[in-house]
């Protein structure tokens, strides 16, 4: 599986986003749990054979910075939101783990128009 990384700046360069790409198909994002992620895991290759999946990693994690510039929860949410605005997403899938759950959540309540389906896997919250 081809995966490529993608380094977007958001709110005036306050924070730098770091995103795993790959795969084909309808948007899908996966938000990490709060323990993070190490890179491309195996169950992101099932689903990039159906998707194209973008693993983004949150602010304070891999190469992603900016976490002193966000306020609280909702704010981690709408950093999200704006995230998929920078990648060019009017909408995407969204599978949550964790923190990653709570923030899809978090998402879905927001802007339910920007989300298509969406899987929780022992969301927070």
């Amino acid at each position: 599986m081809a995966v490529e990384t993608l380094i977007t700046s958001l709110r005036g360069g306050d924070f730098q986003a770091e995103v795993l790409r790959g795969g084909s198909g309808p948007p899908l994002m996966y938000l990490h749990g709060a323990i993070g992620q190490k890179g491309w895991d195996p169950f992101l290759d099932r689903l990039a054979e159906e998707f194209t999946v973008y693993a983004p990693f949150f602010p304070g994690y891999s190469g992603s910075t900016g976490l002193e510039h966000l306020d609280d929860v909702f704010d981690l949410t709408l950093y999200h939101l704006e995230l998929m605005d920078a990648l060019g997403l009017e909408w995407a899938h969204l599978v949550g783990h964790f923190l990653g759950g709570m923030i899809s959540i978090e998402i879905a309540a927001t802007a339910p128009r920007s989300v298509g389906r969406m899987v929780l896997v022992a969301p927070a919250g």
